[in-house]
C-alpha cells in the first residue's frame, strides 16, 4: 500500500516505482550513512534532501518552495507546488496512508560537483523501507542545494498568463491577474469614497472631481524569497487619454488604507488590501480602468472599473 501511495502522487520526493527493501541495496551511491561523502557538499545536500520531503510531510509550502531550484519556482509559482502538496496528502488519505507516519531512513547521493542526483530510502510504518528507484536532480545555486527536478508537477489548467494585458477586453470586478507572480484581485470599487476620505483624515475632492476608491487583494506567488511590493507594482486610473497616476493619489502613506509601499514579502504572502485612491473628474467615472503596471519590465493588467 505505500508503494502505491508513493507511485500515485508522482513528482518529486515521492516514489515513482519502488521495491520494499528492508535493506536497500546502495549500489555505488554514497549515503547519509556511509563514511566516505561525495564531493560537493554532500553533507548539506542530505540535510536539504531531508528537509524538503519533512516540509512535503507536514505541507510546509514556504520550505518545501524555498528548496525548489530557481528555474523550478519561476515556472511553477508558489499556488501550484502548495496545490501539488495539497493533491499528495488528498491521494495519500484515499489510500488509507498516514503521511505523517513516514520518515527518511536515508539518501543516496551521485554527486557531481554542482549537480548531483538524489535517491530517497522512505521509512514507512512497520518497518517497511521503499527507496525511489528514479533519481530526482538537485543543483548547487546561490550557495545551497536546490531540487531542480520539477516535470512532473501538475500546473494549474486555464491559467492566469496574460489574461487581463489587452486593455481592450480588461478584467471585470472580482477578477484576478497573474502580475509577474503577483496574484492581484479587484475586491472593491467606490465611485465616490469622498466621506470616508475626509473621515480618515483626506482632504476633499475639488468642484468638479471626485474620489475615486478600489480595493485590491495582492499577494506575492513569485519566485523571489523576498520582494518590496512599492518596487514591483504601480497604480494608475485612466480614461481615453487621460492618466491619474500615482501623483494623483488621494490618500497619505500613512493613512491605515494605505499599504506601505516599503513592505516586504516571500512567496505564499499576502500584502493585505491595499487601496488605491485617485481624484478624478466627474466626467471620467464611467468607462474608467485601473492599470496595473509591473514595474521592473513595463507590462500591463487592466481592470474594468464600471460597475461593482
Amino acid at each position: 500500500m505505500l508503494v502505491a501511495v508513493l507511485v500515485g502522487c508522482g513528482g518529486s520526493n515521492g516514489v515513482e516505482r519502488g521495491t520494499e527493501d528492508s535493506q536497500p541495496d546502495r549500489g555505488t551511491e554514497d549515503s547519509s550513512g556511509s563514511e566516505g561523502s561525495a564531493e560537493g557538499h554532500s553533507d548539506d545536500l542530505i540535510q536539504a534532501a531531508t528537509v524538503q520531503f519533512e516540509a512535503l510531510i507536514v505541507k510546509d509550502g514556504e520550505t518545501y518552495f524555498d528548496l525548489m531550484s530557481a528555474a523550478c519556482r519561476e515556472r511553477l509559482g508558489f499556488a501550484t507546488v502548495t496545490g501539488h502538496l495539497d493533491a499528495r496528502h488528498f491521494r495519500a488519505g484515499l489510500d488509507g496512508v498516514d503521511l505523517s507516519s513516514l520518515s527518511v531512513a536515508d539518501v543516496l547521493v551521485d554527486n557531481g560537483g554542482d549537480t548531483a542526483t538524489v535517491r530517497l530510502v522512505v521509512d514507512g510504518p512497520s518497518g517497511v523501507n521503499v527507496r525511489e528507484t528514479l533519481p530526482h536532480t538537485w543543483i548547487f545555486e546561490d550557495d545551497r542545494w536546490h531540487m531542480d527536478d520539477c516535470a512532473d508537477f501538475s500546473e494549474a489548467q486555464g491559467g492566469l498568463e496574460g489574461v487581463g494585458m489587452d486593455r481592450n477586453d480588461p478584467l471585470p470586478y472580482g477578477g484576478v491577474a497573474d502580475v509577474n507572480g503577483w496574484l492581484v484581485a479587484l475586491t472593491y470599487i467606490t465611485p465616490d469614497a469622498g466621506d470616508l476620505i475626509v473621515e480618515t483624515g483626506g482632504s476633499p475632492a475639488s468642484s468638479g472631481n471626485q474620489l475615486f476608491t478600489v480595493q485590491l487583494n495582492v499577494g506575492y506567488n513569485g519566485a523571489e524569497p523576498s520582494v518590496v511590493y512599492g518596487d514591483e507594482l504601480a497604480y494608475a486610473m485612466i480614461n481615453g487619454d487621460t492618466v491619474y497616476g500615482d501623483e494623483a493619489d488621494c490618500i497619505e502613506h500613512d493613512n491605515t488604507l494605505y499599504l506601505d509601499p516599503a513592505t516586504e514579502v516571500g512567496p505564499g504572502e499576502d500584502v493585505g488590501v491595499p487601496n488605491v485612491c485617485r481624484e478624478i473628474s466627474i466626467e471620467h467615472a464611467t468607462g474608467l480602468l485601473l492599470r496595473v503596471t509591473h514595474t521592473s519590465t513595463g507590462d500591463e493588467w487592466w481592470f474594468s472599473l464600471d460597475g461593482d
